[in-house]
């Protein structure tokens, strides 16, 4: 699914604030990024609009797991992207 989001907080590098703006569904979220361990621990938040009525009480638990299916996904891909990258490219520049 698609959606037009717009960033109503920004803290680099730490964290990030978005609502929807355009799409099939309201949606607002947070992602706060803390170190941990050497790596970075990643905390998502969001909350999911219905899209209401008797429609809406069949579709919400549906596309609610579609969207955690395809965050899980992404970041799965973010993290095997970041640990193949060179220990060097890894660091920020000073």
């Amino acid at each position: 699914m698609e959606f037009v989001g717009e960033v109503t907080r920004w803290e680099p590098p730490n964290r990030a604030v978005i609502k929807s703006v355009e799409g099939p569904f309201r949606f607002d979220g947070s992602y706060q990024c803390e170190p941990e361990n050497g790596g970075c621990r990643v905390t998502i938040a969001g909350d999911l609009g219905s899209f209401g009525g008797f429609f809406g009480k069949l579709a919400d638990p549906v596309v609610t797991q579609m969207g955690v299916r395809q965050l899980r996904a992404d970041l799965e891909n973010l993290k095997d992207i970041l640990e193949s990258r060179p220990e060097a490219d890894a660091q920020p520049s000073p």
